[in-house]
């Protein structure tokens, strides 16, 4: 009796052994014909997308032999057939994904019945995700609060309204006076499905530009402070170098996502339509008109070479009433801004258009202008909550970054657009030399006469060298308070425009011309405890090692029946 189960049980374990398990033939894979093989280009190997209807696409180099059939399977489903033109390029449709690791198996058959097989790995994740990157226009300025010190945005600003495709997390990246530093792309991965940038508002100091109009008069035609060239020849040129840097950034930014990310480049608002500002004439209203247009025809040029969409948002603030109204030199959009600016966007992602060429062409200017120019930055000059403190009687404290380490900068006060009396009292004073830290920022007290009328724009100019040998013009305004109570003050004080704060250590900010090494994305690890599923890579071995575990139990009690 005992040999008869002993038999059994040995017979019933080589029974479920496969024939490869016992006698494993040498495996001899058919040469695959010169020149041939396969790309899959999506779903990348490694790469996270998007939960539903997947698409399966790459090439086949099908060599001299031609390719006779492509098929894709998927977690060991049967192959789905897919279609292939006649320059090798192929397309599946492989049903719809859900979350989780998922396999495919890309086999083609060549014409002369030779065959070639590319496996890759992937993940499927619910939701989209969408990266904000850009300047304070993409950081929220103008409606805080404002979080991140060093890089003050909002998590009110139009990025967190704008309707992505299947919803899914938003991850912002932009930051107030960004000059397209790699680090603040880290977030862009092939993960990524979605992305907005604004770029060149803040680097030709867009907002700094209107603040200088509404405390100079003919500010278009005026000269750069410090520079022997007017303001608008700065402009310009500073617009016209922003091309090659737009080339940069776009370039980098694809190079971090898929090919079917979609990017969207974003424009700037006309600044007069978004928020009137007493004092600036119609004339100097459309010369800074006339300079976000170049700005923005130049975005938009820059976006159709590189094939992006672009959200153009300058009818959506033609209404005007859409800009920060909490201080002069805001030029930010407020709440209902914000709500303009998504639904711009919006649309543009729903419409799917790339942008068109446009046809802007940059004036010529002498060698030694266009370098002075490109070694000149216009910055924000922050001042704690745009009125006089009221701790100390006419002190307005102030910061602004970009200069030199340890080197003097000079503060002194602006006031063209005041009364002649009070104009005469705040020019007529003292220059006020402070030193800039260890990080190139400077802050300080600067110090208005008594009794200024309440309803003046004074402006304050922060002028020093800067990293690029060159100058950094600092610019901000605000309103001279009139005869209220310090409570009173303090109880309306709004704040600042972007949130402005100097960080503990603040690294200094590279100009865009530092190349950004490509982020490798890491490969998908399956975790250690994960048991291998058939078809799974290295499933074969495990197998076999428990075949040879149960043959060896059984002859184990064969022997014993026999000893019987």
């Amino acid at each position: 009796m005992r040999r008869k189960i002993g038999a059994v049980l040995a017979a019933s374990v080589l029974a479920l052994l496969p024939a490869p398990a016992l006698f494993p033939a040498p495996a001899v894979a058919a040469p695959v014909p010169p020149g041939a093989g396969i790309t899959v280009s999506h779903p990348a190997d490694g790469q996270t997308v998007s939960t539903g209807p997947l698409t399966v696409t790459g090439s086949v180099r099908t060599g001299p032999a031609g390719v006779r059939s492509v098929t894709v399977e998927r977690d060991g489903r049967p192959p789905f057939p897919a279609t292939v033109t006649s320059g090798g390029d192929f397309t599946a449709e492989v049903g719809t994904i859900g979350a989780g690791v998922h396999r495919i198996v890309v086999r083609a058959v060549f014409g002369d019945g030779r065959t070639a097989e590319r496996q890759q790995w992937f993940t499927g994740r619910a939701g989209s995700r969408y990266v904000a990157l850009g300047d304070s226009w993409s950081a929220g300025a103008g409606v805080g609060p404002y979080r991140d010190r060093g890089c003050p945005r909002s998590a009110t600003g139009w990025p967190a309204r704008v309707r992505a495709p299947g919803g899914g997390s938003v991850t912002v990246e932009a930051c107030a006076g960004w000059t397209g530093t790699p680090q603040r792309l880290r977030a862009l991965g092939t993960d990524a499905d979605l992305v907005t940038v604004t770029f060149g508002g803040d680097d030709i100091g867009l907002a700094e530009l209107a603040g200088l109009c509404a405390t100079r008069t003919a500010c278009g035609t005026a000269d750069f402070p410090g520079r022997r060239m007017s303001l608008d020849d700065w402009a310009r040129i500073r617009t016209a170098l922003l091309r090659d840097t737009l080339d940069d950034l776009y370039r980098r930014i694809r190079a971090r996502v898929r090919p079917d990310t979609t990017i969207v480049a974003v424009t700037y608002p006309h600044l007069p339509a978004c928020a009137a500002r007493p004092g600036i004439t119609p004339g100097e209203r459309r010369w800074l008109t006339d300079r976000t247009d170049d700005l923005d025809e130049v975005i938009i040029d820059r976006a159709a070479k590189h094939g992006l969409l672009v959200a153009d948002v300058r009818d959506a603030f033609r209404r005007g009433g859409a800009c920060d109204h909490r201080g002069p030199g805001s030029f930010h959009p407020n709440e209902n801004g914000m709500i303009r600016y998504a639904e711009a966007v919006s649309a543009a992602i729903r419409q799917g258009k790339p942008a068109k060429a446009g046809s802007w062409s940059p004036r010529r200017y002498p060698d030694a202008t266009v370098t002075a120019v490109r070694t000149t930055r216009l910055v924000p000059v922050e001042m704690a909550a745009g009125r006089p403190a009221c701790d100390r009687p006419g002190g307005v404290r102030f910061l602004a970054g970009g200069f030199t380490a340890r080197s003097t900068v000079i503060a002194r006060w602006s006031g063209a657009r005041m009364a002649a009396d009070d104009q005469k009292r705040v020019t007529a004073g003292d220059l006020k030399r402070v030193t800039a830290d260890d990080q190139g920022w400077v802050s300080g007290w600067a110090t208005l006469p008594a009794g200024l009328r309440g309803d003046a724009v004074a402006g304050l100019e922060v002028r020093g060298p800067n990293p690029q040998h060159g100058t950094t013009l600092g610019a901000g305004t605000l309103r001279v308070a009139g005869t209220a109570t310090c409570a009173d003050r303090e109880r309306s004080a709004a704040a600042p425009r972007s949130g402005l704060s100097r960080p503990a250590s603040a690294a200094p900010r590279p100009g865009l011309g530092h190349s950004a090494s490509a982020v490798p994305h890491p490969g998908l690890s399956r975790p250690a405890s994960a048991l291998p599923r058939t078809g799974m890579p290295g499933w074969t071995l495990p197998a076999t090692a428990a075949g040879i575990a149960l043959i060896l139990l059984g002859l184990a009690l064969v022997r014993m029946t026999h000893s019987d």
